[in-house]
């Protein structure tokens, strides 16, 4: 589970749909994967790069990323017999006080109906995320890298965020030298935090090329 693999898809599913005029929007490892893309020795003919609070670096996981999934492991795990909504968060609230960050990580959740004996389940395969860690935290690209994305790029960071800060502004220009940068009071969740505002920075973003 690479980001070149991940950037491969959205350009095959690009490519296979005659897809012309792009924008491509991600947020964390969304992010990582349209950055890839755009980076990539055969780019795409993009015509917007909009990213979502994450940086093109290699790092450690936050604790919290573990957490969440070691949660939802135990959410979707039958032996907890975990069957409704409810129930699913409030075992997500041992790890997150957010109701905000909650009911985000529970958007993938898939519950019985009440006639059912099986447990709830995630959409995502929370498994398969758990054992990628690594590869979730890297970059393919350090700055050393010849190809640049001189196209069209937004930058949208959360102020309580770290994923974005002052040590790596340097190596986004460095990659993106044509982006703007924007900032929402918010932590990482920055579109379920504040999602009219940033919706408002990315289409007005869009739409000024016009």
């Amino acid at each position: 589970m690479t980001y070149e693999a991940m950037a491969a898809d959205v350009r095959q599913f690009i490519t296979e749909h005659k897809l012309e005029d792009v924008s491509i929007l991600g947020h964390s490892m969304g992010g990582k994967v349209a950055m890839t893309l755009a980076l990539s020795p055969s780019p795409l003919n993009l015509a917007n790069l909009i990213i979502s609070d994450i940086a093109p670096t290699r790092m450690s996981l936050s604790s919290s990323f573990k957490r969440y999934l070691g949660a939802m492991a135990h959410i979707a795990d039958p032996a907890s017999n975990i069957r409704t909504r409810e129930e699913a968060d409030l075992a997500l609230k041992a790890e997150e006080n957010d109701l905000g960050v909650r009911q985000f990580l529970l958007t993938n959740l898939t519950v019985p109906s009440r006639q059912s004996n099986e447990t709830v389940k995630f959409k995502i395969p929370v498994d398969i995320l758990t054992d990628a860690i690594a590869d979730i935290g890297s970059f393919p690209y350090t700055p050393d890298w010849p190809h640049k994305w001189r196209g069209r790029t937004l930058v949208v960071k959360g102020a309580k965020s770290d994923y974005i800060n002052n040590t790596n502004l340097p190596v986004f220009r460095a990659f993106f030298p044509k982006m703007q940068f924007e900032v929402l009071d918010t932590g990482h969740w920055v579109h379920a935090e504040k999602p009219n505002e940033f919706k408002k920075i990315f289409v007005d973003f869009i739409l000024s090329q016009r």
